[in-house]
């Protein structure tokens, strides 16, 4: 056998492999399938990481600037905060921009 059709031969059961695992299937990790169904749901909590992306904001900036003035739910070592939670903090903490003669924009 040549290394061309070793080549061939190892592509094409790499190809059927793929094949078989489908969405759900024993050999698919956790996390793609929880990806897969999250993608379906809307997400009611984040993570700490979570939020500050949510946000556009670094996880450090979140820690520093943000995470002190919201609810946060505590479960074991997941700490996560609620969607409306966030929305809340966005409305009570957002400012008018004013032009230079003191009016808004």
């Amino acid at each position: 056998m040549t290394e061309q059709d070793a080549v061939t031969k190892r592509r094409a059961r790499k190809e059927r492999r793929r094949r078989l695992v489908s969405p759900g299937s024993a050999t698919e990790s956790f996390s793609d399938a929880a990806r897969a169904r999250s993608a379906a749901l809307p997400r009611l909590a984040f993570r700490v990481g979570e939020a500050a992306e949510v946000l556009g904001v670094s996880p450090d900036f979140f820690t520093a600037h943000i995470d002190r003035e919201l609810r946060w739910v505590r479960r074991g070592a997941v700490k996560l905060v609620a969607r409306v939670e966030l929305e809340r903090w966005l409305e009570s903490s957002a400012a008018r921009v004013l032009d230079d003669f003191g009016e808004a924009l």
